[in-house]
């Protein structure tokens, strides 16, 4: 029996623009390309998946186990996408006055070249891990998230960078350790204010990927910018180590698995802190020991990344997945930790990074990257504002053609090329804050049947845009006078 919508219990219509309707039959193949549908669409926050008269329930988990995998990875990118943006440019133009002060991770090049880095990864086998790291601490560069901190401190570990990619507020995961002091953050430049204000020794920012190429970000980060893919911070932190020519990368306490929990702390302070895990989240994936063990959707997608890093730097990094237990990894080799090939005539890897980490800046080498940033954040001010007269004469030109039922569309497409010199899809902070509006005329247009509809909907979405563009111009022109007033001294 086919999959169907019960329309009469869910509430739903085929006819609704905001409902898709998937029909698919059960024990069939599943068509990977019936799931793109959503790519560019607004995305679901809720799927309903519902059968009639099928007696084959036994089996129906497994199907619906399936169909949710395949829809996670179409949409967890979607969704970090729509959410973000907005978020990510917001709070690093907001704190970017007290960010001119640390240095760009991109000039860590030195540090990690040619040496073996571990990541020190919150999974609950983490603590398996954790006495072979103990008796060979100096045979890598560690780096450890957030999470990892509590069991590694308990256990006298101190990583040599702890790594955040997160804008949320995580003070409630960094223990108030006086070993903190003696640990550098890593951290993207719109981490929140309670990790990059914690009391860590060190802090170098690293930027945001959508924004490499942008005036500011060029300003913040010279030239030295790296893009850096990954969606986690375990995934960050190797794509950073091996962008910057580590020797070999390994994983422990990777686990991208539930079956023993989610996070090596979990035995040591509140779980409450973490939310429960919606039914409609669980999945499963395959075990390094080659059994299926329980996952999650953010999880799977997670291992898909690891596999994508591997592909693209295979036979340039070694890379090992140590985790004792977990999910396996395509391209990893995984090898027990205490057998680790890294492990054996143990150098001093870790010393020897601190004695090459880059100085705090000089007061006169501060003066000339407050001027610099000042300046970018001026050009991309600038930049904003011809988009935003651009787009205005846009709304006008769209409705007024779609009143008069027209079709030269000849001024328009001329607009539409100048504004896409301002707007390139990389390298421009007012296309990554607008993303979600670009996502939504993406929807909207596929099922445009005539060039008035298509000219409404445009008129609409040029609009949105002015009330977008004129918000990140006022951010952008805060954040240089907020620089200029906090270090007037230096920079008047």
């Amino acid at each position: 029996s086919p999959v169907q919508f019960d329309e009469s219990i869910a509430g739903l219509s085929s006819e609704n623009e905001d409902v898709v309707l998937l029909n698919w039959t059960i024990g069939d193949p599943l068509d990977e390309s019936a799931f793109s549908v959503f790519i560019g669409e607004e995305v679901p926050m809720l799927a309903v998946i519902w059968t009639r008269n099928y007696s084959g329930l036994a089996d129906l988990g497994k199907e619906v186990d399936l169909i949710k995998q395949r829809l996670s990875q179409q949409l967890i990118g979607k969704r970090s996408a729509k959410e973000w943006p907005v978020v990510f440019t917001e709070q690093w133009l907001g704190q970017l006055s007290h960010l001119t002060s640390h240095r760009s991770a991109t000039e860590l090049r030195s540090v990690f070249g040619g040496r073996n880095v571990l990541i020190a990864s919150p999974g609950p086998s983490l603590a398996d891990s954790l006495p072979a790291l103990i008796a060979n601490r100096s045979a890598f560069i560690v780096l450890a998230p957030i999470r990892s901190l509590e069991a590694m401190f308990g256990a006298g570990v101190v990583p040599d960078f702890v790594v955040q990619v997160d804008a949320t507020d995580f003070s409630k995961f960094i223990p108030a350790d006086p070993l903190l002091k003696q640990v550098d953050l890593i951290c993207a430049d719109y981490c929140h204010p309670s990790t990059w204000g914690a009391g860590f020794r060190h802090v170098f920012t690293m930027p945001q990927p959508h924004l490499v190429g942008t005036a500011l970000s060029r300003a913040v980060h010279d030239d030295r910018i790296v893009r850096l893919p990954g969606s986690s911070v375990s995934v960050n932190a190797a794509e950073m180590a091996a962008a910057f020519g580590a020797s070999s990368i390994t994983l422990i306490g990777q686990d991208l698995s539930i079956a023993r929990g989610r996070y090596v702390s979990d035995g040591l302070s509140d779980t409450s802190l973490n939310p429960p895990i919606s039914p409609l989240n669980l999945m499963s994936c395959r075990a390094i020991d080659g059994s299926m063990i329980d996952s999650k959707a953010d999880y799977i997608w997670f291992i898909g990344e690891f596999g994508s890093l591997a592909s693209r730097y295979q036979g340039k990094v070694r890379l090992i997945n140590s985790t004792s237990f977990g999910a396996h990894l395509d391209g990893w080799e995984h090898i027990a930790f205490d057998v680790n090939p890294m492990l054996l005539g143990s150098g001093s890897d870790s010393e020897d990074s601190c004695s090459s980490l880059p100085m705090p800046y000089s007061s006169e080498e501060h003066l000339e990257r407050c001027k610099r940033i000042i300046d970018a954040l001026g050009i991309e001010a600038d930049r904003v504002r011809q988009a935003i007269a651009l787009c205005e004469q846009l709304t006008v030109a769209c409705q007024t053609l779609a009143d008069a039922d027209g079709n030269d569309v000849t001024s328009i497409e001329g607009l539409e090329a100048e504004l896409q010199t301002i707007l390139p899809s990389g390298g421009s902070m007012l296309h990554f804050y607008a993303s979600r509006h670009s996502m939504a005329l993406a929807a909207a247009t596929k099922s445009v049947e005539s060039l008035t509809e298509n000219l409404m909907i445009s008129a609409e979405y040029y609009h949105s845009l002015v009330s977008r563009a004129r918000k990140l111009a006022r951010l952008l022109d805060a954040a240089a006078a907020q620089i200029t007033s906090e270090n007037f001294d230096l920079v008047g």
